[in-house]
């Protein structure tokens, strides 16, 4: 769509508006702000004109206009101007990330949570998917007289745990050979490869010992079998109470912030950043922005902002865009630190 100079810059600052205070913008409000000379019943023609085209509405009679999921996606393709980032910002973001945890299920929880607090809105952030995560190292930590924690590590520097429970005491020698037994048979195996043959393996090395020690070796088959799995972590949901227009799709957002299989089926982004400028997962006055963040091994996770359609998107697109790619160099890179 094709209009004219006047035309997108009434759209501009009527979006510019509407982002801000949320409220319905009329022409004698307008006029003042555009830095050129027109008259208000110009402006009026033009408001006019735009809603013809779709990208405003009127939303009751006498009201002054807003902009439409239209006129947003027209905005954000045609006439964003993104805000940079300050100096302070951009140091703050670098100093969140040094200082996150290198496991990246953690440092996923994290994130979500320093985006929800520094755009205002809410954050999803999903742990890395793609290709098969083994398991590496395997630790047992006693943890009480019968309890003991499994610790797996996984390829991408993950740590993975089960607490299981032991019909008797073991000593730190029994500890050792259960250690090095399953170190050497259940690491670097993939969930496919257990089988009958492969655990009966395990059990004849520990001999007499093997109901003894079989919760062990199921909490090892349980951490392989869960190494690939992918969390959803969500924060700032509260963020989106402030906005009226989504007071009749909170029922929708609090089921969705809660359905995990949900977020992760529309979770699916390239390398550059995607925009939902309304209609995200499904919810009509939704918005979102959202992308990856690499991690070793040539996997990704997803980081998204979500909020109303009128977000600032100038705001919250290059703050997003860069907040990835210095996770993704933390993530990629042990010595960013």
């Amino acid at each position: 769509m094709d209009i004219s100079s006047r035309k997108r810059l009434i759209l501009q600052k009527i979006i510019a508006l509407y982002t801000m205070y949320g409220d319905p913008v009329g022409s004698k409000y307008l006029e003042p702000l555009l830095e050129i000379s027109v008259s208000s019943a110009t402006i009026r023609n033009e408001m006019a004109e735009l809603t013809e085209l779709g990208l405003l509405e009127q939303p009751y009679t006498s009201a002054g206009r807003i902009p439409t999921t239209m006129g947003f996606k027209y905005y954000v393709d045609n006439l964003l101007r993104a805000k940079p980032l300050t100096d302070e910002e951009k140091q703050l973001i670098t100093k969140i990330i040094a200082e996150m945890d290198t496991d990246p299920d953690k440092a996923a929880e994290q994130a979500a949570k320093f985006l929800a607090h520094m755009t205002g809105l809410a954050a999803i952030t999903t742990t890395p998917k793609g290709g098969n995560i083994q398991i590496t190292r395997f630790e047992i930590v006693k943890t009480g007289r019968y309890n003991l924690a499994l610790l797996g590590i996984t390829s991408i520097g993950g740590v993975k745990s089960r607490v299981c429970r032991v019909a008797e005491e073991l000593d730190e020698r029994q500890l050792s050979a259960v250690n090095s037994v399953i170190n050497d048979h259940l690491v670097f195996v993939s969930p496919e490869d257990i089988d009958q043959k492969l655990l009966n393996t395990v059990s004849a090395f520990f001999g007499n010992d093997a109901m003894l020690l079989a919760p062990i070796v199921s909490a090892a088959v349980a951490i392989i079998k869960s190494a690939s799995d992918v969390k959803v972590f969500a924060e700032g949901q509260q963020n989106l109470l402030t906005y009226e227009e989504l007071d009749d799709s909170i029922k929708e957002l609090l089921e969705l912030f809660s359905d995990s299989e949900a977020i992760m089926s529309r979770m699916n982004v390239g390398e550059q950043l995607s925009f939902f400028v309304g209609g995200a997962f499904g919810i009509e006055n939704l918005g979102m922005v959202m992308g990856r963040y690499r991690v070793a091994g040539g996997r990704h996770g997803v980081l998204a902002i979500a909020g109303p359609v009128r977000m600032d998107y100038g705001f919250v697109i290059p703050r997003l865009s860069f907040f990835r790619d210095i996770m993704s160099a933390a993530l990629t890179n042990p010595g960013f630190n």
